[in-house]
This record gives structure tokens, C-alpha cells and sequence, in this order.
């Protein structure tokens, strides 16, 4: 059943890329139904529903998109997904919402970065601005009643758990930590940091950023340490990040059994959605793919 499911989704990808994000959306209606009783369990599920969530948003059907992407969030592996947190708020957005749209909206910012807003239409990328400048000021943030907490804090914490230890962090703790992440200064981030330091998302997010700005600047030795460090997160295993810098650093390095491995799992896990925007690597990863099937 689930062969079944992945070939459907690969149509749909197929749909998706040709924009027929109608058609997409009539065979991943399909793949739902053979989902089985247990489907939030399933990494395939959560492919399903931000793929139809995706393609729903496309059409400009906000509501239903909305709908499908509560379902991916509430898959396993679902409520920090960067790509569903941000078709999320974004559907929150264009239907008015913007209290629950600035609260996805910078949560997907927060795993991602600007990366993921590459293409993104010009009002959602002032909107993260506008969420980015204001987020500890009164216009945004309401308080609830206690001059410690706020509205977005609260809200942001159920969603995301801090840890893996049910210690609490409120996000306006952690609020310094990723200003100087924001600004470049990983070390003094990381050294805000609670211990055990990749136990907190935080802590994860400072990591995948910092090797994400060494790759970028040619850093690869420093990449590809900082990777090691990374791959150590107790969210390594159900985080895109870490295969997907991963595959580019060895790539770079002129390592291609590794950087395929890379690829591999998370083309396995994510499909293509997990693949970096340059195209190369998704290109290497096909043809490799063909070649080792030869073999």
C-alpha cells in the first residue's frame, strides 16, 4: 500500500512541476484514501499533506489548504516542519489571521532562514519583516496578563516543544539568542545556549545555521565539522537540514558516495521538496541514481 502511495506522489510531483496543480491535487485526494487508520504515524502522510496543502495553496483555495496543512502539522515530524509551518501561515495570512499567520511565519523563518523565503510573494517577505522588527513590541505582542509572558511566547511554546527533557525555555528567553543568531554571531549564540546545547531547538537552529553560512562562504573544512556537530542533535533523525547540507558539503568536497548517501535519505524522507534550490544537486542525485541502479 505504501509503494502505492509513494508512486501517486511521485505523479503528483510530476502534475505539480507541469503547474497542474489541479491534477496534483485529484491524485493526492487519491493517495489520502489509501492512507492507513494510522496515517499521522506515517513520514509518507505528512508528504501527502503538505504536497495537497501545497498545491491547494497554489490555486488560492486558502481554506482548504489551511486544512490539509493542520494535517501534515499533526503528523509526526509535522509541527516543526519548516515548509508546512510556512504554507501554514501563509494560508493564515491571506484569510485575515495575522496573529496566527506572524506566529508560523517567523517559526519557519526561525528553522530556515531566508532560503526558504526565496520566491516567496513580495507581502509575505514584508510581513516577516514587519513580524522580524516588531516582535517584542507592543504592537505585536500582547501581554496576557503577565508582564513576564506574552501572547506570541505562549503560543509559539505549545506548538514547539523546547527540548527533548520538558525543561521550559519561554521564547522571549530565547529571544536574544536568536538576534545575535539573526546577526551572524554564532559563537555568543552558542554560548547562551542551555546545556545539553543541541537538546533545545535553539540550540539546533544556531548549529544548522552556522554550517549553512560556512558552506555558503566556501568554509568546507569548517562545514564539515560543524555537521558532525550537527548530525549529535537529538532531532537529527526527523530534521531535513542535516542530509541536506550534508549531501552539498561532500559534493563540494568532491566526495559523491557521500553527498549520494545524503541525498538519499532525504529524498527518501522528504522527497524532492527537501532538495536544496540549486537544481545541480537534485540533478546529481537522479543521475546517480540511475547509474547505481546499473551497476
Amino acid at each position: 500500500m505504501i509503494r502505492k502511495i509513494k508512486k501517486l506522489i511521485e505523479q503528483a510531483e510530476h502534475a505539480f512541476a507541469e503547474s497542474n496543480y489541479a491534477e496534483s491535487v485529484r491524485i493526492l485526494e487519491e493517495a489520502i484514501e489509501l492512507l492507513p487508520n494510522e496515517k499521522r504515524e506515517s513520514n509518507v502522510a505528512l508528504r501527502v499533506f503538505a504536497a495537497i496543502g501545497d498545491a491547494h495553496f497554489l490555486l488560492g483555495n486558502y481554506q482548504i489548504a489551511l486544512e490539509h496543512l493542520e494535517e501534515a502539522a499533526n503528523c509526526d515530524d509535522g509541527f516543526n516542519n519548516p515548509f508546512v509551518l510556512l504554507r501554514r501561515g501563509e494560508c493564515c495570512f491571506y484569510l485575515g489571521d495575522h496573529q496566527k499567520a506572524s506566529i508560523d511565519i517567523i517559526g519557519a523563518y526561525m528553522l530556515e532562514g531566508d532560503e526558504l523565503f526565496e520566491g516567496e510573494p513580495q507581502e509575505i517577505l514584508d510581513f516577516l519583516k514587519k513580524v522580524k522588527s516588531s516582535g517584542s513590541s507592543a504592537d505585536f505582542v500582547k501581554p496576557d496578563g503577565n508582564e513576564n509572558e506574552n501572547v506570541l511566547a505562549n503560543e509559539l511554546f505549545a506548538r514547539w516543544p523546547r527540548n527533548l527533557n520538558s525543561q521550559r525555555m519561554e521564547f522571549v528567553q530565547a529571544t536574544p539568542i536568536y538576534d545575535l543568531m539573526f546577526a551572524g554571531e554564532f559563537e555568543k549564540a552558542w554560548e547562551l545556549v542551555p546545556e545539553p546545547k543541541l537538546n533545545w531547538n535553539v540550540g539546533v537552529d544556531i548549529a544548522t545555521a552556522s554550517c549553512s553560512a560556512a558552506l555558503k562562504k566556501g568554509k568546507l573544512s569548517e562545514a564539515k565539522e560543524l555537521l558532525e556537530n550537527l548530525l549529535k542533535s537529538a532531532y537529527s533523525d526527523i530534521d531535513a537540514s542535516p542530509f541536506e547540507l550534508g549531501g552539498q558539503i561532500f559534493f563540494e568536497l568532491g566526495d559523491f558516495d557521500t553527498a549520494f548517501q545524503f541525498f538519499e535519505h532525504l529524498d527518501k524522507e522528504w522527497g524532492k521538496r527537501g532538495f536544496p534550490s540549486d537544481k545541480k544537486y537534485l540533478k546529481f542525485f537522479q543521475e546517480q541514481k540511475v547509474l547505481r541502479k546499473g551497476k
